[in-house]
């Protein structure tokens, strides 16, 4: 949020600066007289804001940007002795200039997705949200919902029959980057590994997209019924930790996955477009099938299932 505030202050300071030059002195009526001139700086002010916003380069450099730009054509307009200014302008200059904002909007791209590709800020992804009211809103019950958090919990034994999980890792959160708290497992059977899962802990808009749940089984182990098992097995890690709704999401045409959400139980929220700046996204996949699965009522379902089976032996006597 400090970030935010920082590199947000940064921006405008920078737009109302490239305003100002624009806007005092003659340099507007100059730049009106060099029409050509005058638009493609225009142009370019305006791309490389909406595309810093965007956050495909570092909102940091917009400022050092805007005022190259406005530099360059500074440079343009009074630098050059007046019977060259039209030859210079047009023929050397603007090349020069479209060719240097093109190089530098290339380097901030590939800076940004090499640095802070999952470095979102909420005001921005308000923006990328802005044409789906129904995503916005479900994001944000989503994000409110209750869970807690104050460290990693000891670990029970979390077997079912002939599988386990065995934990490997538990990851701190990182809040500048997106991540939230997880725990890191080897899926076994019996002695043989067959496959990995993650749960993430708590809520994040990251979080609506990948969900709580990674699961990955082995290719040679897969259609075995080995990832339901696994996911079954992390309820009582959520509850722990205070969450009644767990999301787990799919790849589009993953049919696969979407098997093991219906037999978990979990209820088809929608088909979503993945937006630009996540990690899924950057990995070739468009769109993301979003399922939520109610722990609430999976417990009742388990109850309901002991109860069931709880055969009550008839009375004699003696």
């Amino acid at each position: 949020m400090k970030n935010m505030k920082k590199e947000g202050l940064i921006g405008l300071i920078a737009i109302v600066i490239g305003a100002s030059m624009l806007f005092f002195g003659d340099f507007f009526a100059m730049l009106q007289e060099n029409t050509p001139w005058f638009f493609m700086m225009v142009i370019m002010i305006v791309c490389t804001i909406a595309v810093a916003l965007w956050q495909y380069i570092p909102l940091k450099w917009l400022p050092v940007i805007i005022i190259a730009i406005v530099a360059i054509s500074l440079g343009g307009l009074y630098l050059v002795p007046e019977d060259s200014v039209d030859y210079v302008q047009n023929q050397i200059m603007l090349p020069v200039m479209i060719v240097a904002w093109l190089i530098l909007m290339f380097v901030g791209v590939r800076y940004q997705r090499k640095h802070n590709r999952s470095k979102v800020f909420r005001w921005q992804s308000r923006l990328l949200r802005m044409g789906n009211k129904n995503i916005m809103e479900e994001i944000d019950y989503y994000n409110s919902q209750p869970f807690t958090f104050q460290g990693f919990m000891d670990l029970p034994k979390l077997t079912d029959e002939n599988l386990r999980l065995v934990c490997t890792n538990k990851a701190e959160a990182i809040p500048d980057e997106g991540f939230v708290p997880s725990y890191e497992f080897d899926i076994y059977r019996d002695s043989e590994r067959v496959g990995d899962i993650r749960l993430h802990i708590g809520y994040h808009e990251g979080i609506y997209y990948s969900g709580h749940i990674d699961c990955v089984i082995n290719e040679a182990h897969r259609g075995k019924g080995y990832a339901v098992r696994a996911i079954r097995l992390l309820a009582p890690v959520a509850q722990h930790h205070g969450m009644e709704k767990l999301l787990i999401t799919s790849e589009d045409g993953n049919m696969s996955s979407y098997r093991v959400c219906e037999k978990l139980g979990a209820r088809f929220i929608r088909k979503t477009e993945l937006p630009h700046w996540h990690d899924i996204y950057e990995e070739g996949h468009l769109y993301m099938n979003i399922f939520e699965w109610d722990l609430r009522n999976y417990e009742n379902r388990q109850n309901n299932a002991r109860r069931n089976s709880t055969v009550q032996q008839p009375s004699v006597r003696v």
